[in-house]
């Protein structure tokens, strides 16, 4: 796919660059949700991204919601202001 252009991305690879380009919207979108979801917490959505096979959308998360420090792992995607 990349002699036509098109990077293959799995759905993992897909949302974590999605919540890290459009930060703002991402997180307004996870706020509303655990606003609105009885019982859910910052704490819990991370986890059931990691439940759902999301682990690098789950470190995205946790490091924007200060839920972990340090530096984000080593898989190769970094943010663009991180380039």
């Amino acid at each position: 796919m990349e002699v036509l252009g098109v990077e293959v991305l799995t759905p993992d690879q897909l949302l974590s660059r999605l919540v890290t380009e459009f930060e703002p919207q991402m997180l307004a979108a996870h706020h509303a949700a655990v606003t609105s979801l009885k019982g859910a917490t910052d704490q819990s959505t991370v986890k059931a991204l990691n439940r759902a096979g999301a682990p690098t959308t789950a470190d995205v998360m946790a490091r924007l919601l200060d839920l972990v420090k340090g530096p984000p792992p080593a898989d190769g995607w970094a943010p663009p202001d991180a380039r």
